[in-house]
């Protein structure tokens, strides 16, 4: 086994821990979310924490910060960070293994467990979003298209006739991303969908609504996002469906 002492700013830097968290001062919390509740001053170099939880307080070495923030067990996250230490990454979790359960179950299991924080996401940063604009972050998404433990923005899709998140798309801090969960006829909402005469959009992309709603419109529209090319149509028959609004455009993004 390897020392991790001295070690832990680097370690959990690599495991998707902002380094914006990991000051010796009051602020978020990666784990919880909460505004002003966490410091971590690593004593003696074994990556310590605190956060109060909002009157139910957590703490720990830097593994528990790892389980804390992903929700994982702490002999699973000993395990990956021995194999860090050792230069390896840990086996990325088989898509079978993930299918087997459903990837809609893998789906809510990501919502369940996600925080605020997307506006410190290098992806949300470069699409000039500075809030929270009804994603939030996960910072341990296993998938082929966004890799292994990845730091991501989840974006909720739902069934427009209850509201329920059924799926999620995860982007990562290269843009990359990935739908878990199923897609055909839901989608992102966003704006005021309860004025049927303002503008009524179906777009690609969550930053693509987000934008059109805020940036263009200063929340004076509705913005649907069907996280694909191939659902525009069917979520657009949706939305006229579920909400009759008065009119509505599609939009694909630019080639």
């Amino acid at each position: 086994m390897k020392s991790t002492d001295g070690l832990w700013r680097a370690i959990l830097t690599s495991f998707g821990i902002g380094a914006e968290f990991l000051r010796n001062r009051h602020g978020p919390c990666p784990g919880c979310g909460g505004k002003d509740r966490f410091r971590f001053d690593d004593r003696d170099g074994r990556g310590t924490w605190y956060c109060n939880g909002g009157g139910s307080p957590s703490y720990g070495d830097g593994y528990d910060l790892i389980s804390h923030v992903t929700g994982g067990d702490k002999s699973r996250t000993f395990r990956e960070v021995q194999h860090w230490l050792q230069g390896s990454a840990p086996p990325t979790p088989s898509p079978a293994k993930i299918e087997s359960l459903g990837t809609g179950v893998y789906a809510l299991k990501l919502w369940g467990k996600a925080v605020e924080g997307v506006a410190f996401h290098p992806y949300a940063k470069t699409k000039r979003i500075t809030w929270e604009a009804g994603a939030k972050r996960h910072r341990s998404v296993s998938g082929r298209v966004v890799g292994y433990g990845a730091d991501c923005v989840l974006v909720p899709i739902r069934d427009l006739s209850t509201g329920d998140v059924v799926a999620v798309q995860a982007i990562n801090d290269q843009g990359k991303k990935q739908t878990f969960g199923p897609i055909k006829g839901n989608g992102f909402v966003c704006g005021n969908t309860l004025d049927k005469t303002i503008p009524w959009y179906v777009l690609e992309g969550w930053a693509d609504a987000v934008s059109m709603v805020f940036h263009h419109h200063k929340g004076n529209a509705a913005a649907f996002a069907a996280l694909g090319l191939n659902n525009l149509d069917a979520l657009a028959q949706r939305v006229a469906e579920v909400y009759e609004p008065e009119r509505i455009v599609i939009l694909e993004d630019a080639a």
